[in-house]
């Protein structure tokens, strides 16, 4: 029986964008029109070992997967208890492949697609068609209070589902033309078992599993373990570890003395920590989408809104001498806003930015006005992520006569700072290089009101940038990435943002083999070394 379950309207971030700040910065693709599945298995060789143990940085905050921040460390845990339509190909991230769903097909505004049978959640319940539209509905909700709701359905929001539970199909129809919702149903469109909806509170801190794990002890703050379970869509149990423990710390030394001592066979580890166990140990690269940028406060009448104090500061910023500061160069540094690996990069866009040109940049600070007796004043904010990189950014600055004060703190005061109306000129801004999506969709919220908020903490003024990304989300899959091409160039031709770094981190592991990216790994693909 056909039915529409679910009529939504357009919803406001206004209340929960601080949040989604704090999420993509915590951690898919434009895809053809249609497309089907693997089998639900990652494409892996090898024998899966029976236990393994993996640290990650950061902590579950929630079990609700559309009220979490969806940090690192929560996505390697919420990928393993939960299971979306879609997932990213752990082989080639830009490309989709199926899991709870079978077959798909899109158009502008629409998606269909068919479910997989015989599916039940850890409960022993089945997943239906009604039931997977009844978690998407609740996502969609405008009270719902989901981080990531304009991320999957766009500006326009969720309007309705349609549901056929005989064929076991559902479409998706969206508020308005929108190219991102496959992407971000992979990214962000967990599926929550029917059964938690009835009590969406109880969410907070009991999973609703529907992955092909399910959660066995957990203690908040240090450690979760996940079961294998029956009944998901891996069909064949011996392609998945009987026991996975996440280990949780914050400290990259204290992660990497948990892999030295071989308490944990897995490590994700960054900054200095990784010299001391390079050569030493295997190690699987994850790489970030998109790079960090320096963003200019462009409200009001503030410094930002300069084009010439903007080129300044770009034409003595040195991206190999940042990533030395920040990272002794396990960043890759990236003049761009989309890397190398991220759909729609664009080779076109390579070089848009000045070239590090210190004597260019003092002739262009003497033009501007400003002297030793009226001198530049830049306030950098950042958080604590950058390593020694703001403070490469504001001695280079002085150097040129520039009066820099520098504030380095928690995100949370961060994210104060910056809703809260605080002072900043220059903010270091990880949200591009820890997106989960490998689109440029997912940054355009932070830099455009066409997301679909209307409370733009970044406020950049770019006009051009505007119309692009709304052309870019009304457009299909094959022409859209000419649309974020063009809306990259406005943002490097006006100097809006300066690309910094792409930031990378190790996978260091014991005699194992995996998928990983940038604070997340594949845990369907774990295998023992051959």
């Amino acid at each position: 029986m056909k039915n529409s379950i679910v009529s939504g309207q357009k919803t406001s971030r206004t209340k929960t964008i601080s949040m989604r700040f704090l999420a993509i910065s915590a951690c898919i693709a434009l895809v053809a029109a249609c497309g089907s599945d693997n089998g639900g298995s990652s494409a892996s060789s090898g024998e899966a070992p029976e236990e393994v143990a993996i640290a990650v940085r950061s902590d579950v905050d929630n079990f609700n997967p559309y009220k979490s921040g969806l940090s690192g460390g929560t996505r390697v845990v919420f990928d393993g208890i939960y299971d979306t339509l879609v997932r990213a190909d752990p082989e080639n991230p830009t490309e989709l492949v199926g899991s709870l769903a079978t077959d798909w097909s899109v158009t502008p505004d629409s998606a269909t697609f068919a479910l997989r049978e015989g599916v039940t959640c850890a409960d022993g319940s089945e997943i239906t068609a009604s039931g997977v539209a009844k978690s998407l509905e609740y996502m969609g909700a405008p009270d719902s209070g989901s981080l990531f709701v304009n991320s999957v359905y766009g500006p326009g929001g969720l309007k309705s589902i349609e549901v056929d539970d005989e064929s076991n199909q559902i479409t998706i129809n969206l508020g308005s033309r929108f190219s991102g919702l496959l992407s971000g149903l992979a990214a962000y469109g967990y599926i929550i078992c029917p059964s938690a909806l009835s009590d969406v509170d109880k969410l907070d801190t009991t999973p609703a599993e529907t992955g092909p794990f399910k959660l066995g002890e957990s203690v908040r703050g240090n450690k979760y373990v996940l079961e294998r379970r029956e009944g998901s869509v891996v069909s064949d149990l011996d392609t998945l570890p009987e026991k996975i423990t996440i280990r949780v710390s914050t400290s990259d030394s204290t992660r990497a003395n948990l892999f030295e001592t071989g308490e944990v066979q897995i490590a994700s580890i960054e900054g200095r920590d990784v010299e001391r166990l390079e050569g030493k140990f295997d190690s699987i690269p994850g790489m970030g989408f998109g790079a960090i940028v320096a963003v200019f406060n462009q409200a009001g009448n503030s410094l930002g809104t300069n084009p010439a104090v903007r080129e300044i500061l770009a034409l003595s910023t040195n991206r190999e001498s940042y990533s030395n500061a920040a990272s002794k160069h396990l960043t890759t540094p990236s003049d761009t806003l989309y890397t190398s690996n991220v759909t729609c990069f664009d080779e076109a866009n390579v070089g848009i930015m000045p070239e590090f040109d210190v004597d260019k940049a003092k002739d262009k600070l003497a033009q501007a006005g400003f002297t030793s007796s009226n001198p530049l004043k830049i306030h950098i904010l950042a958080d604590e992520t950058h390593g020694s990189g703001p403070e490469y950014l504001a001695d280079e600055w002085r150097k040129l006569g520039i009066e820099v004060d520098l504030n380095v703190t928690t995100f949370d005061q961060m994210v104060k700072t910056v809703y809260g109306n605080g002072k900043w000129d220059v903010l270091l801004y990880s949200g591009a290089g820890a997106s989960a999506m490998t689109t440029p969709a997912e940054t355009a919220g932070f830099f455009s009101d066409q997301a679909g908020s209307g409370d733009m903490p970044l406020d950049v003024k770019n006009a051009v940038y505007d119309q692009a990304v709304k052309q870019a989300f009304e457009a299909g899959p094959d022409e859209a990435c000419a649309h974020w091409a063009e809306a990259e160039k406005a943002l490097l031709d006006e100097t809006s943002i300066i690309p910094l770094v792409r930031k990378d981190i190790k996978w260091f592991t014991k005699d194992l083999e995996f998928h990983g990216e940038y604070f997340k790994l594949d845990l369907r693909s774990i295998r023992v070394k051959e």
